[in-house]
């Protein structure tokens, strides 16, 4: 049967079945690879059918090498099950059964049928369930291939689960209000507390801080392996000075409750509508936050070089900076329509704001997930 068809689930069901009528006790399953074996472990402990009868499992060439080696009795198994076998494995396989004095399941022929349509009929899971085998196989010979590594599988299913705490935040109140209870009751501290970390979000290279300037501490673990208090060419400092800078990204976060706009029935003007004090006491926030953290910054440079100041040249350069805010639910209604005028005033408005990135929480969302599930490619 081809890859995907379910011949695992038949396995289980059959050996099932058979225990109904004969009620043996010993069986061994014998497939090609490790990740066959290892799935239909997972599928016989979840059927529960280790409870009926010992399993041992092999792959072909280690359960060879036990008969090629007698460590195995001829009488040892009461059933063999060989999965997943080709032309290739013709003269193994003769050789293995006319060794055990047992009863041989091969599911290339009719000795036992089991019908698709009654396997579909046992459990409305199967289909799901019979997809791993082929999945499994594809992943372990990308991993043999070298295109992908254990540890990435692990780092991309942690972002999945990531994704999901990040919507339930973002759309369950009863959960972010759960979670905010960690945390004093602080709003915006459930936030910070996420994407520090998850950082990954934001994009990769760069040294993030979140709602607060660096002090002298923090940028000593950020310069460290660094030359820049060293004697050396004040170009060079420079070079470096600047290269650590643009490194850096400062981040102002409040909540996906805050307003954007403020609440007010009539626009300031005709069609222009105010941001909210939240979203102006943010940018001014991240303008103070580098300003001072440039200061600091400053500190830890020497104060000359050839009689030129060198902290004088970095404020030609200023590090990133973003902040999050709200959600452009704020501006449709019930029906899902959008405001055109309110948005319209936002969007303009942070354009204008050229060093700073705004973004709105639902927006940061969908970044989110689009980096999991590539749906740039789209």
């Amino acid at each position: 049967m081809p890859q995907g068809f379910g011949k695992t689930i038949i396995s289980i069901c059959s050996i099932q079945k058979l225990f109904e009528i004969s009620h043996f006790k010993k069986v061994a399953y014998v497939s090609k690879t490790r990740a066959i074996i290892d799935n239909f472990r997972y599928v016989a402990n979840e059927y529960e059918i280790t409870n009926l009868v010992s399993i041992n499992l092999y792959t072909y060439d280690k359960l060879l090498k036990s008969i090629d080696n007698e460590e195995i009795n001829r009488n040892e198994f009461d059933i063999i099950i060989f999965e997943d076998y080709d032309h290739h494995y013709i003269t193994i396989l003769n050789k293995i059964a006319q060794y055990f004095d047992s009863f041989n399941i091969y599911f290339s022929n009719t000795k036992l049928s089991y019908r698709q349509k009654e396997l579909l009929g046992d459990n409305g899971s199967i289909y799901e369930l019979s997809l791993i085998d082929a999945v499994n196989l594809q992943i372990q010979n990308f991993i043999l291939s070298g295109e992908i590594d254990a540890s990435q599988i692990l780092e991309l299913n942690y972002k999945k689960q990531q994704v999901g705490i990040f919507n339930k935040l973002l759309n369950d109140d009863d959960f972010f209000r759960l979670r905010a209870k960690e945390f004093s009751g602080r709003d915006e501290a459930v936030w910070q507390d996420f994407f520090e970390k998850n950082k990954w979000i934001f994009g990769f290279s760069l040294n993030y801080t979140f709602n607060t300037s660096l002090d002298g501490k923090k940028f000593e673990q950020i310069v460290n392996g660094y030359s820049i208090n060293g004697n050396g060419k004040r170009v060079d400092v420079l070079l470096q000075t600047t290269g650590i800078i643009k490194t850096l990204c400062f981040g102002e976060i409040k909540t996906h409750q805050t307003p954007i706009l403020k609440n007010l029935k009539n626009p300031y003007r005709v069609d222009s509508w105010s941001i909210s004090d939240e979203l102006a006491g943010g940018i001014s926030q991240l303008h103070k936050a580098v300003q001072k953290s440039l200061e600091n910054f400053k500190s830890t440079l020497p104060s000359h070089d050839n009689g030129y100041k060198l902290y004088d040249s970095i404020y030609l350069y200023k590090p990133k900076s973003f902040l999050i805010i709200g959600t452009l639910r704020e501006f449709k209604n019930e029906k899902g329509e959008m405001h055109e005028e309110r948005f319209s005033s936002f969007e303009l408005f942070r354009r204008s704001i050229s060093d700073i990135e705004i973004i709105t929480f639902d927006e940061l969302y969908e970044r989110a997930y689009a980096i999991v599930n590539k749906k740039w490619k789209d």
